[in-house]
């Protein structure tokens, strides 16, 4: 509903506005100054708003000075005529450029707001004029400031509540400090509209040469502080982004995020990461293009062009690159920014690498055994937290020395592998696979009892029971299993649950061979 009333407001306003004051300039023939001068004028207004400064409460521009020298030397309908042509011109300008770049629903926004600043600017000298007609000169000079700058606040302060703004917010950090800079800017039009009264144009001059300047220099100023203020932030993010870099060592989340926070940073159309692990010898490419990461071949890579690579190199070594495929020249800063990401991303993907091959096997890629020791303890701590339990199941691959002794280790290593990946078809994400040494795994099943973890282990003995090819050889395998759970606050230790685990395996081998031997 409010934005209802806003659209229809902001229409009476650009209607009223602009359109009041071009009937007034077809049916009263104002006079205006000599066209030289008031050309001068126009586009010291234009310049002056052009070199608009921003700082972080308010906009401060001084096209104002000359909309009011307007307003008392010649008529309150020369001064908004000039506002509403002055800020047409430099809203179509200004929107034009970056048409390409924003769209035509930014076009449509911003000349839409153009000709509303335009309507208000109209009225509020138009309203002012008539306001302050009986007054004397120098009363008027006053009182037309305080009466525009009051007018002024009214139209803005309407615009922030039909948009649903907090109006004191909007008070408090922009509204009040716009118009106490308002009050200070005018009185330059007083000191115009006198030397111009009393001694014509060219005393005038420095005064419109002096808005010139302080409009360039308050434009350098502020970009200077806006390009501070921004770099202040980069350095920020770029510290926030070392710190989440520092805390995974996940290598496959850590890729993901150095590819989020990089895409973030720099809005590429897609980003690449190339990586060579120093420690296995393995390629990997992984690129993201804002929505899904997904690793690609090497042969691929080709298919992308006009990508920066920015290399990924630390302690005399290089582990890869960051590529970044972007549409334009990439800036300084911007270049700043992937190379600091590509520094923070060595460090940390080196030190993911590390860990990855401390904690997993070489052969199956499972944990290793002490890793597997440290997570057993975590899940026995987190089983008392949340009064839960959950399973071990340990495997043996039977026999498995004879296999070795007849096929070679190599074919040794072809089972281990097929088991592995026997065992892991039967996994859920959030369980825990390792090999505990030689022929012998072991699961953590979170959450499941003793009678489904032996459900587990039947079904994966079963499935990689019987004969499988090796190097053009068939090998007949089997393999046993045994089962302990875990009861929260049992007291048990995580050495002792193990011992369990491999008690009922040994038990269960037994049994087996004793079966056999009958």
């Amino acid at each position: 509903m409010k934005k209802h009333f806003l659209n229809i407001y902001e229409i009476i306003v650009i209607l009223t506005g602009i359109g009041i004051t071009l009937f007034l300039l077809v049916s009263t023939k104002p006079v205006f100054p000599p066209f030289y001068q008031y050309a001068i004028y126009f586009i010291v207004a234009l310049v002056s708003s052009y070199l608009y400064i921003d700082n972080p409460k308010t906009i401060i521009s001084f096209e104002i000075v000359i909309f009011y020298f307007f307003f008392l030397m010649f008529s309150p309908l020369i001064a908004s005529l000039t506002a509403v042509l002055g800020v047409l011109l430099l809203r179509t300008f200004k929107t034009l450029l970056e048409l390409k770049t924003k769209g035509k629903s930014f076009f449509s926004h911003e000349m839409k707001m153009g000709l509303y600043n335009a309507g208000v600017y109209g009225l509020i000298y138009l309203v002012s004029g008539k306001m302050c007609i009986r007054l004397s000169h120098d009363i008027r000079m006053i009182v037309g400031i305080l009466v525009i700058v009051c007018l002024n606040e009214i139209f803005f302060s309407i615009h922030t509540l039909l948009s649903g703004e907090n109006f004191f917010e909007y008070l408090k950090n922009e509204g009040l400090s716009s118009d106490l800079i308002e009050l200070a800017v005018y009185p330059f039009g007083i000191a115009m509209y006198l030397l111009y009264r009393y001694n014509g144009f060219l005393p005038t001059v420095p005064i419109i040469v002096g808005i010139i300047l302080l409009s360039y220099i308050g434009k350098r100023m502020s970009d200077y502080q806006e390009q501070l203020s921004s770099r202040l932030m980069i350095i920020k993010k770029l510290n926030e982004i070392s710190q989440s870099f520092s805390k995974v060592l996940d290598i496959q989340i850590l890729i993901k995020t150095i590819l989020e926070e990089t895409h973030k940073m720099l809005k590429p159309k897609l980003s690449v990461l190339y990586i060579t692990n120093n420690y296995d010898k393995s390629v990997h490419i992984y690129c993201y293009d804002g929505q899904k990461m997904e690793e690609i071949a090497p042969d691929k890579l080709k298919e992308y062009k006009g990508f920066y690579q920015i290399p990924l190199e630390g302690n005399d070594k290089e582990i890869g690159f960051i590529g970044i495929d972007v549409d334009r020249v990439f800036e300084k800063d911007e270049l700043v920014i992937a190379e600091n990401i590509a520094k923070q991303a060595t460090i940390c993907l080196d030190n993911a690498m590390l860990y990855k091959i401390s904690i997993e096997d070489s052969l199956t890629g499972l944990y290793t055994r002490r890793h597997f020791e440290s997570r057993l303890s975590e899940e026995i701590s987190r089983a008392d937290r949340t009064n839960q339990s959950f399973s071990l199941v340990m495997f043996d691959i039977d026999d498995f020395k004879r296999i070795n002794d007849n096929y070679g280790h190599k074919a040794g290593d072809e089972v281990l592998m097929k088991f592995t990946q026997t065992m892991e078809s039967f996994t859920r994400p959030f369980d825990i696979s390792a090999r505990w040494g030689g022929d012998e795994f072991i699961l953590i099943l979170p959450r499941t009892d003793e009678k489904q973890a032996r459900e587990i282990g039947k079904r994966v003995v079963a499935k990689f029971a019987g004969m499988i090819r090796v190097n053009s050889k068939k090998i007949r395998v089997k393999s046993s299993f045994g089962v302990a759970m875990y009861k929260s606050n049992s007291g048990i230790p995580a050495d002792e649950v193990f011992h369990i685990a491999d008690h009922n395996l040994i038990e269960a081998k037994k049994s087996i061979r004793k079966r056999n031997n009958q």
